[in-house]
């Protein structure tokens, strides 16, 4: 098996993708269906730990391809955020992911807007730090990216909540994704994640 030096993990919601403009966009899609659900009410009760999919299966909807599908003819925002697309085209060579909590259909449609063909590993776990720990196997960390086991010496993981960096290993490194932050590593444009490297 080969071991990569590191792979570097972006969180999706409000670190590369703009939840706050899909959930408004997503409301005027479900209006255009004559639906009287309101996501963007709901999601602002617990913006942090909004389940988009069990929300629409209150009301009989999936995350199935016909609703992607027509949600994708619909669209007509970027949901782009901290130079995603520039970053990525700088890491050129580096093994990238991404590695986000919610419903695994809900986060590939958002990778999908963003137009990002990245390995998904979705989770329902809200530490991180301690998922990422129980990857660690003798020395290296062993993630699984589509359907196939990568090994990694370290792992980077970039995140807008502070929470998820707490727990990383030791010999991975946190990067927090925000406006204002008292984190050591603090970046407030994806880009400067190249400093850190």
């Amino acid at each position: 098996m080969k071991i990569f030096d590191r792979i570097i993990l972006f969180d999706i919601d409000r670190t590369i993708f703009d939840s706050n403009k899909f959930v408004v966009e997503f409301d005027r899609f479900l209006a255009t269906k004559n639906s009287a659900i309101k996501l963007k009410q709901a999601s602002d009760k617990i913006p942090n730990n909004f389940d988009f999919a069990a929300f629409l299966e209150q009301f009989g909807l999936k995350v199935d391809d016909q609703l992607v599908s027509e949600f994708m003819a619909f669209n007509q925002q970027d949901y782009c955020l901290g130079n995603i697309k520039e970053t990525i085209s700088r890491l050129k060579g580096e093994r990238l992911a991404c590695l986000s909590y919610g419903d695994e259909d809900v986060q590939a449609l958002k990778l999908k807007l963003l137009d990002l063909d990245l390995p998904l590993i979705a989770t329902d776990n809200h530490d991180k730090g301690q998922l990422i720990a129980s990857w660690q196997r003798n020395g290296v960390y062993l993630v699984k990216l589509r359907g196939e086991t990568v090994a990694a010496r370290t792992l980077v993981l970039i995140d807008d909540k502070q929470t998820n960096l707490d727990n990383l290993p030791a010999d991975c490194l946190g990067l927090h994704f925000a406006k204002n932050s008292e984190h050591k590593n603090h970046i407030t444009d994806l880009n400067q994640l190249l400093d850190y490297l």
